[in-house]
Formats: C-alpha cells, sequence, structure tokens
C-alpha cells in the first residue's frame, strides 16, 4: 500500500508516505529527490531515514528542508556543524533545539544574534550549566522564559521552565522584574521549596496560582493558597 502511495500524484499523500516510520529505506532513498519540498522533508524528519540521505537532504536549497534536517536526532554532527552556521534564523533555530547538537555548538548558539535560537540552547536538555547560567541574564525575556503567547510555534520551554536549568539560576530568576519569567519558575517543578515559599506571596496572582500548581509546592503552602482571595490561585 505505501508502495502503490509514494506514486500517487497529490503531494500531501506521498509526504504523509514520508513521515511514516514503516516506510521502506528504499522508497525513502527514492522520495528524497522529489520535486516538492514538503516531500523531501518529511523524508529528512522520518527516524527510519538513514544517515547518509540525512547527510545529503541536510544541504538541500530548501530553508524548510534543512530545518527539517536539524530536526531528526539522528541527522549527524558535521551536518549540525554546518547547519548551525545557516544563514536563515529558523535552521540555526533547529539546530539549538536538537538534544544530539555537540555541547561546543550550543555554546556558540547561544550568542547567536536572534533571540530565538538563544531561547532554544536554554531549553535544550543538553546545553552545559555554565551556559545556563549565562543565559540567565540575557537581554531577551522570552530566553528567560516560557512563551505562551508566541503565534508562530508551540511552547517553547525557555530558562526558567527548563527542569535541568541549576538551583542557583532558579533563585536568580525568581526576583526577575518580568513577571511571566517568576511564573516560569512558579511553574517549574526543579524549583526549591523556599523559592516556592517566597513566590506563594508574590503580588502578581498569576505567579501564585503557578506555585499552587506546582507538584513540588509542600502542604503547608498549599493551604495557604486554598484561601488566596484571589480564584486564579
Amino acid at each position: 500500500v505505501l508502495r502503490t502511495l509514494a506514486s500517487d500524484a497529490n503531494t500531501y499523500v506521498r509526504g504523509g508516505v514520508v513521515r511514516n516510520p514503516s516506510t521502506q529505506v528504499d522508497l525513502l532513498t527514492i522520495q528524497a529527490s522529489d520535486a516538492r519540498s514538503y516531500v523531501r522533508g518529511g523524508v529528512v524528519r522520518n527516524p527510519s531515514t538513514p544517515v547518509d540521505l540525512l547527510t545529503i537532504l541536510a544541504s538541500d536549497a530548501d530553508m524548510l528542508v534543512r530545518r527539517g534536517a536539524t530536526e531528526n536526532p539522528s541527522t549527524p554532527a558535521d551536518s549540525l556543524r554546518t547547519l548551525a552556521s545557516d544563514a536563515d534564523d529558523y535552521v540555526r533555530w533547529g539546530v539549538a533545539t536538537n538534544p544530539s547538537t555537540p555541547v561546543d555548538l550550543l555554546t556558540i548558539l547561544a550568542s547567536d544574534a536572534d533571540e530565538r535560537v538563544r531561547g532554544s540552547v536554554a531549553t535544550n536538555p543538553s546545553t552545559p550549566v555554565d551556559v545556563l547560567r549565562k543565559l540567565t541574564s540575557d537581554e531577551g525575556v522570552n530566553v528567560r522564559l516560557y512563551d505562551e503567547d508566541d503565534e508562530d510555534y508551540e511552547d517553547i520551554a525557555k530558562n526558567a521552565k527548563n527542569p535541568s536549568t541549576p538551583v542557583d539560576v532558579l533563585r536568580k530568576l525568581a526576583s526577575d522584574e518580568n513577571q511571566e519569567v517568576r511564573e516560569s519558575v512558579a511553574r517549574n517543578p526543579s524549583t526549591p521549596v523556599d523559592v516556592l515559599r517566597t513566590l506563594a506571596s508574590d503580588a502578581d496572582e498569576v505567579v501564585r496560582g503557578c506555585v499552587a500548581a506546582n507538584p513540588s509546592t509542600p502542604v503547608d503552602v498549599l493551604r495557604t493558597l486554598a484561601s488566596d482571595a484571589n480564584t486564579y490561585v
């Protein structure tokens, strides 16, 4: 059935075939040369795509295909190194998100001119502690927090929301002037109890509500918050 559908005239049907992890390698190899970037982009994102094909597609002329290569954990490090200096911010952003990206590249991307790229480094579980500490002081507020209002991309976890963020960094972010940064710290299950106690008295009700929802918040604090004057809390 997949072989038949791989020859379908409709781009989205062929794109569906190449996104299926059960699609055989020989079909993926053929579709990697498809005229439509949507199909090639599906091939490069497929976990079954072999490394040699990923290497080729990582150099595709279409930006969206190169971006797809950055999203595949199997993309080889050499290709990620090339993509980390791509002229398109969206491609570099993908490299910064990939947990397979080498630490030295994440360190370089932490100083990228694009705020979204630095923000993705902040959420990457492979980012070393010293880089996370540096990003705590980033001038871009969206690098320090969890951006729920991004219109184009879903759930970009930032420094304050990353469970890997060190305790001393969370302590610093807990007093950030930006309310949304404090909210993200209040949501983080790795936030220490004494910081949660402090945030439970925050002037902003959303921050207090995030503390109330945090599974790490102790019972006595929950009892206090249960009597909060604000219904959200």
